[in-house]
């Protein structure tokens, strides 16, 4: 389960609509391990053209226990 994945879409959010949907998603993982009673491996999309964003959305993860990153490179064009 992730969220922020491979669209890449978390370039387009505010840092505290990023903040309120990994809180929501990471509340909603581990309520659903909960009642299926296994442990699932929930995955933050991390896109960003600031490695200092990048940086803090991460520690916001890990700090709502998500281990898991999908770290998307930015569009490179020619």
């Amino acid at each position: 389960m992730y969220v922020f994945g491979t669209a890449g879409e978390g370039h387009a959010v505010s840092e505290p609509q990023f903040d309120r949907i990994v809180r929501v998603f990471a509340d909603e993982v581990a309520a659903l391990a909960k009642s299926l009673k296994r442990e699932l491996h929930p995955m933050v999309g991390v896109i960003s053209l600031s490695t200092t964003t990048i940086q803090e959305r991460i520690r916001l993860a890990r700090d709502l226990g998500i281990t898991d990153f999908q770290i998307s490179l930015p569009s490179w064009s020619v």
